[in-house]
């Protein structure tokens, strides 16, 4: 008996074994691995197809299910796919589903079979979540997969596109061409690659090393319809001021040794490409072409104010710059006055920064903002989101942003209220702007596609006229070398979809067709815009998610990806941190209202910029005159007088120091503040005068210290002397302030210690 129970057991644990056999490759417990291929990038209408391939890895044929479901993934989902598993495995739930399907499948004993599933519908415009579930034997696994749909060619380019792009390889025209873009920056129509000695001129391709071939290159984006701009940089070898000792790359960066010279090379470059036909005896070039009407603008040079030997574009003073830009700008308009002439790009788009070309003046009295058409400008975020980014990684390379610092959209605002008062008939440009992925200060995929619309948004809602991306390829994880909206590989990122969404959705609508819409909610961003089918709203939430309550109706929402969808929204509905554009709206009341409330705060904003131009104000920026400071937010933007040590009092001037101040100083890492960057030292009593008519005003200042319990005395005022007390500085906020009356004699300023001064404001309170 016992040795019968003794072969009972023993043939079950065979049995058993072999069963394990079965159904349990290795100690994983699942008969099967799968996997999937397919085109993740397709042209609407068309069907989705995966090939799933199913490995058997047991003893006994299997039998099961693939299905397949296409869901709208209008947030990027990052769904990971879990481990297979013994039993059923649910497809998670990522957004409405476009379309579904199923097939049964049969793979023989340690086989391996492939099958093809699809979709049975055409899918439209759109980023999708593809998922399958493959049930074989009793265990499922789930793989998880992304789907771009291509928006359709426009059938033409705008004449009034808003949209640029940098591009330096024409093998992409039909992408862009696609995408919708109606001006392409090129990144290699450079001086040094068209003029290889003096008063020598080559357009074929012809300069070494580079070989660039302009003319070819040039004609087949013209051909396919673009607008053209070139950024005119980068000194030849033989007109470079680059001292002997300097590597031959970094002589390009440096001013040339004539100015003649680069004024000869734009006017060269402007005849061949304008519009306008000239004499051969004005061309230098050896076939002598002119008016090829490839050529709409020209920028004169390339973020002229990264400075930095090592690796700035330009190792000269803004002084040089202006003094070469100036007969470059003249040059440019004799050669075709309808080509756009812009300064060099700022990198950075902070007002103190264009304010040097209204501030730099020329012996006739004239300046370089008389000599551009357009204010050039770059701008990157970085890590941070562009509404709350108070740093450019780009224009301050020391990766810490200054304390109070105004955030972008704060200097967008600032920017345009500058443009509208020293240039209104100029347009604003940001020529370059991206988000790359990875890198010192690049971010996810995911939010590379979100930052991109919600950067062209902000700005085109405040007064920015054109945007050119930066750039058209690349997934480098280095500065700048990972923003491309294709990747190195040569497969679309899903940011070419936003990119393409946002040009069809703004497609018309003008500078001032658009309002900026009141919500108490600082995270929920609403912009109205005017469109050629109606009002549109755009709306998201600046981090995570959010939800806003508008009643609306029956409405259109195309997502940030181009998907459209027919839906009701009323009462509180969500919102997340990728834009939507909500059109055909039903009940557009409540977003009338918004608009309205928008209206009001607008004029209120005009009467207290005409209500500012009567206030007196007296302002001084202290350190250099090279460096002054605006004054913002209070009305009409004002410069501060810059003050120098030496700078006595006198009647005439109506201030100045009442003997000499100790010294002067500049703070070169901080170039991006100027009231901050540039100081005067006062010694202990040192005693700044100021003539001030009669009246109440607000006095403040910024002053730094290496000790505490500094005061400022201000005397003169009604009431005798007033001592304000220094704080510890905070970037650029003012760090004493205070209120005085002026009984119209002179006031005084001095401290009861040694200090730096930055600045100092006295302006006027009416009540």
């Amino acid at each position: 008996m016992a040795s019968k129970l003794l072969v009972t057991a023993l043939s079950l644990i065979i049995s058993v074994s072999l069963l394990q056999a079965d159904t349990m490759p290795g100690s994983v417990g699942i008969p099967f691995a799968a996997t999937q291929n397919g085109v993740n990038t397709t042209d609407p209408g068309q069907p989705i197809i995966r090939e799933v391939t199913v490995h058997n890895q047991s003893n006994r044929s299997l039998s099961g299910t693939i299905s397949l479901s296409v869901q709208v993934d209008s947030e990027f989902s990052e769904e990971s796919a879990p481990a297979p598993s013994l039993g059923e495995l649910s497809l998670p739930e990522i957004g409405p589903e476009a379309d579904s399907a199923s097939m049964k499948i049969e793979v023989p004993a340690n086989g391996k079979k492939t099958f093809e599933i699809s979709t049975e519908q055409g899918i439209p415009v759109g980023y999708y979540f593809v998922a399958l579930s493959v049930n074989l034997g009793g265990a499922t696994q789930l793989l998880y997969d992304h789907q771009i749909v291509m928006h359709e060619s426009l059938p033409e380019l705008p004449e009034d596109s808003r949209f640029g792009m940098n591009s330096s390889n024409p093998k992409y025209i039909d992408n862009l061409r696609r995408l919708g873009v109606g001006w392409i920056r090129f990144e290699n129509l450079k001086w040094a690659f068209v003029n290889p000695s003096k008063d020598e001129y080559a357009f074929d391709g012809s300069v070494a090393p580079w070989n660039v071939k302009m003319d070819e290159i040039l004609a087949a984006y013209k051909a396919a319809g673009f607008k053209m701009a070139g950024y005119f940089f980068q000194t030849p070898w033989w007109a470079s001021s680059a001292p002997e000792d300097i590597k031959k790359p970094r002589k390009l960066v440096y001013p040339p040794t004539d100015n003649a010279y680069y004024a000869d090379a734009v006017f060269q470059t402007i005849a061949r490409y304008g519009d306008v036909n000239h004499p051969n005896s004005a061309l230098k070039s050896k076939n002598k072409k002119s008016g090829l009407d490839q050529l709409a603008m020209l920028e004169l040079w390339n973020e002229v104010n990264l400075t930095n030997p090592n690796w700035g574009f330009w190792v000269g003073s803004m002084e040089q710059y202006f003094e070469m830009f100036r007969p470059a700008a003249e040059a440019g308009k004799a050669a075709d006055p309808d080509v756009l002439i812009s300064h060099s790009s700022y990198a950075g788009l902070a007002p103190e920064l264009v304010d040097q070309l209204r501030t730099y003046t020329y012996p006739d009295g004239k300046h370089p903002l008389d000599f551009t058409d357009i204010i050039n400008v770059h701008y990157y975020s970085g890590k941070s989101l562009p509404e709350t980014a108070t740093l450019d990684p780009n224009a301050n390379r020391t990766g810490v942003a200054v304390d109070g610092a105004r955030t972008f959209e704060e200097n967008l605002i600032d920017l345009d209220a500058w443009r509208n008062q020293f240039k209104p008939e100029a347009e604003i440009w940001i020529t370059e702007t991206g988000y790359d992925v990875g890198g010192k200060i690049g971010s996810t995929l995911r939010m590379h596609c979100a930052k991109l619309p919600r950067v062209y948004l902000l700005a085109f809602a405040n007064g920015v006229d054109r945007i050119f991306w930066y750039r058209e390829k690349g997934s480098t994880p280095s500065q700048h070398a990972g923003a491309g909206l294709i990747d190195n590989d040569e497969n679309i990122r899903p940011s070419w979809l936003t990119m393409a969404t946002l040009i069809r959705e703004l497609d018309g609508v003008g500078t001032r067709d658009c309002l900026v819409l009141p919500h108490p909610n600082k995270n929920i961003r609403l912009i109205l815009w005017k469109t050629r089918n109606g009002p549109m709203l755009t709306a998201w939430a600046v981090e995570g998610g959010d939800s806003v309550n508008l009643n609306l109706g029956t409405v259109t929402i195309t997502d940030a990806f181009g998907n459209k969808r027919r839906a009701e929204l009323n009462g509180e509905w969500a919102l997340g941190d990728f834009p939507v554009y909500i059109s055909d709206i039903g009940d557009i009341s409540e977003v009338f209202a918004l608009k309205d409330k928008a209206l009001e705060m607008k004029n209120q904003a005009i009467r207290s910029l005409e209500e500012s131009k009567t206030l007196k104000m007296y302002l001084f920026d202290f350190g250099t005159h090279e460096y002054g400071g605006l004054l913002q937010g209070h009305g009409l933007m004002r410069p501060f007088t810059t003050v120098t040590k030496g700078d006595r009092y006198s009647s005439q001037m109506g201030y100045g120091f009442t003997t000499s101040a100790a010294s002067d100083g500049d703070r070169d890492y901080d170039r991006l503040a100027p009231l901050t960057r540039d100081i005067t030292r006062f010694k202990r009593n040192t005693e700044f005068k100021i003539d001030v008519e009669p009246g109440d005003y607000e006095i403040c200042g910024y002053a730094r210290s290496g000790t505490s319990d500094i005061n400022a005395i201000v005397d003169g005022g009604a009431g005798g002397p007033l001592k304000l007390t220094l704080s510890a500085p905070q970037g650029a906020k003012p760090n004493f302030e205070g209120r005085v009356t002026s009984r119209g004699t002179p006031l005084t300023i001095q401290f009861d210690h040694d200090v730096d001064v930055a600045w100092i404001s006295i302006i006027e309170i009416k009540n």
